[in-house]
């Protein structure tokens, strides 16, 4: 800064006269003095720029120039024309939004049309401005948007007031601000356990807490940490192996390697599943091992069905399972009477059954290629429906077209007399007793059982007539029935087979303890096991009873196999 100074030179002439020179005419004419030299209308000694017209005056510094005349007219040390405020000071030279005008003098300092008076940021552009706090100090330039009193720097949390920083996850993001707080890729707002990973989201009992940060996963009142079954609910915790799983989610609840699914005794260990009646419960489990409604601890023959119980020589074993059911120290394979006691195991007629068993004697015993039977029967009773007979038919089916007759055999049966002979399709014919029984229950007398040879007589299928007939309407000596068996020979059936006819007579009453016979077939040799076995009963007075058929231990005919089948009170059955 400088100041002009504007000096005058006097010169003072002195002035030497000489008498008489009249030549001297005196000092020249001052020139004329200018007071506004700038001719702005203010005279120099007040005008703040002399030789710069500036009839304002201006002078933002308030030193001794005016602005028209000042290089630095903010006197800020930035000459004028350098200076991006030349009229505030501003030696900074701020410029935010990087125009023409500093910051010291721009309107809109950062730029972003919010004048800097409004602006909760004026330095920074942040034309939303967003203040979180509400601090008045925008997001933008506010180093604590939550005003938890952390620095956004160190906050991880830096819109949510978090003083305490958690962070379960331990990623970028506090807890209070993190969409997926335990990082496990279920946003919060839809994961079931918030805090504790489970993409899996399993929900044992469905309430708000998922497996992983339930402490109850059944919701059975036992915490999980004491639970034998801690996802399904068993508040009685039975565990039947004592392992550590409850038997609700034990898989193998007997610990017998047998998982449950597939196990017949769950609860009983049983490796080898044995299950002899083959039902859905194991032996070990069953409390009726065979199924004969007997229960085990009651049954002499615990894996062998027999109901009825029998047990011939009353020992401690079942005739169904004892290999010595007569008890004479001779084996059921070997003994010929194996239902009695026969230790000299007599057989006079050597026909396989021994001399105190053997009831029926051997009619027919062959084997023919294509050899077959059949069997019909009639009813002659007359006191059971009150009509006398006086004839009765049977009809023979089932023999193949081309078949020849190889024998024919009529049987009857009276009741209270002898009745040998009977006319049978017009030709009398005599037959041979073949046996006796006691009287079932009729108070009339014995039952006489005849045969006869009819092979003469027999037709392919026909219709057979009988009269002669005994048949009573009153409880007096009367018939029983007739059965016609015929063996043929098919030579479409090359089949080696075996037809043997036992006959004989043996009552069943129910005051007689009787309850099974054996019959043993002997004499011959077969290539290969039978494809089928036929077994042909004809029974007298079969009345309907609850009864069962057995065959090796198999039983047949339902609840009553000789329920009277051909007429009243006679029964022609076959079984297979």
């Amino acid at each position: 800064m400088y100041t002009r100074r504007l000096g005058f030179l006097i010169l003072l002439g002195l002035g030497l006269f000489a008498c008489g020179d009249e030549d001297f005419t005196g000092l020249p004419d001052a020139p004329a003095f200018d007071d506004d030299t700038d001719d702005d209308g203010i005279a120099n000694t007040v005008d703040n720029c002399e030789t710069t017209a500036n009839a304002d005056q201006a002078n933002a510094d308030g030193d001794a120039e005016g602005d028209a005349c000042d290089a630095d007219d903010d006197n800020d040390t930035i000459p004028d024309g350098s200076d991006n405020c030349p009229l505030v000071a501003n030696v900074d030279q701020a410029n935010s939004d990087g125009d023409g005008d500093g910051d010291a003098c721009d309107g809109d300092a950062d730029g972003d049309t919010v004048a800097d008076g409004s602006d909760n940021c004026p330095s920074v552009a942040n034309a939303d401005q967003l203040d979180t706090d509400g601090d008045l100090t925008g997001d933008a330039c506010d180093d604590d948007d939550d005003n938890d009193t952390l620095l956004d720097g160190a906050d991880n949390c830096r819109l949510v007031a978090n003083l305490d920083q958690a962070n379960n996850d331990a990623d970028a993001e506090g807890d209070s601000c993190d969409a997926d707080d335990d990082n496990d890729t279920v946003l919060d707002s839809a994961d079931n356990c918030v805090f504790t990973a489970n993409v899996d989201q399993l929900n044992s009992d469905t309430d708000a807490n998922g497996n992983a940060c339930d402490t109850d996963d059944d919701d059975d009142t036992l915490l999980d940490v004491d639970d034998n079954c801690p996802t399904d609910a068993n508040v009685d915790q039975e565990d039947n192996d004592a392992d550590t799983e409850g038997d609700i989610c034990d898989t193998d609840d007997d610990n017998d390697t047998v998982l449950d699914a597939a196990d017949n005794c769950v609860f009983t260990a049983n490796v080898d599943q044995l299950n002899s009646d083959t039902d859905a419960d194991g032996n070990a489990c069953d409390d009726d091992d065979d199924n004969d409604t007997v229960v085990d601890v009651d049954d002499n023959c615990v894996l062998v069905a027999n109901s009825n119980q029998s047990n011939l020589d009353n020992d401690l074993e079942g005739d169904a399972c004892d290999t010595d059911d007569d008890g004479d120290t001779i084996l059921d394979t070997a003994d010929n009477c194996p239902q009695t006691s026969n230790s000299d195991q007599g057989d006079e007629d050597g026909d396989g059954a021994g001399d105190v068993c053997d009831l029926f004697d051997d009619t027919i015993s062959e084997v023919v290629d294509g050899l077959g039977l059949v069997a019909a029967g009639a009813a002659w009773s007359g006191r059971e429906d009150l009509t006398e007979k006086l004839e009765a038919k049977i009809t023979i089916t089932g023999i193949p077209a081309g078949a020849t007759v190889r024998k024919a055999f009529l049987y009857w049966t009276t009741i209270g007399v002898e009745f040998p002979t009977v006319t049978f399709d017009g030709n009398q014919v005599t037959g041979t007793l073949i046996g006796t029984a006691d009287d079932t229950c009729w108070q009339i007398g014995s039952n006489f059982m005849y045969r006869a040879d009819v092979t003469a007589f027999a037709q392919i299928n026909a219709t057979y007539t009988l009269t002669n007939i005994l048949s009573t309407t009153d409880r007096s000596p009367d018939g029983q029935g007739s059965s016609l068996i015929i063996t043929f020979v098919d030579p479409n059936d090359t089949r080696a087979n075996f037809v043997k006819l036992s006959d004989g007579a043996i009552g069943f009453v129910g005051t007689t303890g009787v309850t099974s016979i054996t019959t043993s077939i002997n004499g011959f040799t077969l290539a290969a096991k039978p494809d089928k076995v036929r077994v042909v009963n004809v029974v007298a007075d079969g009345q309907d009873f609850p009864e069962t058929l057995t065959i090796q231990n198999a039983t047949f005919g339902g609840g009553d196999p000789f329920s009277g089948a051909d007429g009243a009170l006679w029964d022609t059955g076959s079984t297979t």
